[in-house]
């Protein structure tokens, strides 16, 4: 047999019975969008433990690899902003707080904000934000 490595598995849904399907599938994880709906986004991860529970699965194994769509703006926003639209520093910390709920892996899509055509911005606000997000 040839050797075969095992590619870790990530599904997305929002429905009860998606988050469900992601556990009794088998899956690694759950990609989810948690600047769209924070609260959402914490009652699917306690569903996915629950589920994971149920189904006889360590409830701490379930990954939360997330895709965010950060909106960069060059002066900071203040507190009354949607997570992810901000200064790099900003971003970087609601980085550190979806760390906190236990995100694994975080996607920066810049493809629908004002960066979207400006390839070199897009790189660039991609590092300054990890390199933020490393120093805190």
């Amino acid at each position: 047999k040839p050797y075969q490595k095992k590619i870790p598995t990530y599904l997305a849904g929002f429905t009860p019975k998606a988050l469900n399907r992601i556990i009794s599938s088998g899956a690694n994880g759950w990609v989810g969008i948690p600047q769209l709906d924070l609260d959402a986004f914490k009652q699917g991860q306690e569903q996915l433990r629950k589920a994971a529970k149920e189904h006889g699965r360590d409830p701490n194994s379930v990954e939360f690899p997330v895709l965010v769509f950060p909106e960069v703006s060059e002066k900071d926003l203040g507190n009354d902003r949607q997570p992810m639209n901000g200064s790099i520093k900003q971003i970087a910390q609601d980085l550190k707080e979806f760390e906190n709920l236990g995100v694994t892996h975080v996607n920066l899509v810049f493809d629908f904000g004002s960066v979207a055509t400006d390839l070199e911005k897009r790189l660039s606000y991609a590092k300054q934000i990890r390199d933020a997000v490393l120093i805190n």
